[in-house]
């Protein structure tokens, strides 16, 4: 489940924050609407009709945060050692420009991770609790005990 949230994640935070910024065009702007906005709706609509559940939990809710933890604090070690030149001037490569220490500085960055971090637990707590109020549906190859049995009829 938490490739869903993730997934969801991307499409609101590229939606949001990340399409204005460019217009690809030709084969690049179909992977690209396919990647950030195709697949997004997919895993709900998975989620809602395929997944069996229920699958989330308060703890995993809370778990699911280190990943972008880990990825916030990684980038912010490691791009500063990643140095490139643009318009004469030496510059850090950062992945997005929401987390570029460059241009917006540490506490814009901090303002700005927290801000996905709060949009994470706010999707992952609504699937939490649809979760909760959807229907239980086993796991894909998972054993049903079943209530009643027909007789056999032999022939």
């Amino acid at each position: 489940w938490i490739l869903t949230v993730g997934k969801v994640i991307t499409g609101i935070v590229y939606a949001t924050v990340l399409a204005p910024l460019w217009d690809p065009t030709g084969w690049q702007r179909i992977a690209d609407e396919t990647l950030h906005y195709t697949v997004p709706v997919l895993a709900v609509v998975t989620y809602l009709v395929a997944d069996p559940r229920p699958r989330f939990s308060p703890r995993t809710l809370w778990t699911m945060l280190s990943i972008p933890l880990v990825f916030i604090i990684y980038t912010l070690i490691r791009s500063p050692f990643i140095e490139y030149t643009k318009d004469g001037e030496t510059r850090h490569w950062y992945p997005y420009h929401f987390i570029d220490v460059d241009d917006l500085g540490y506490g814009r960055v901090a303002i700005n991770s927290a801000g996905v971090l709060v949009l994470l637990l706010a999707v992952g707590s609504v699937f939490l609790i649809l979760d909760h109020r959807l229907s239980p549906r086993p796991k894909v190859g998972a054993t049903v005990q079943l209530t009643e049995t027909a007789p056999i009829k032999e022939s």
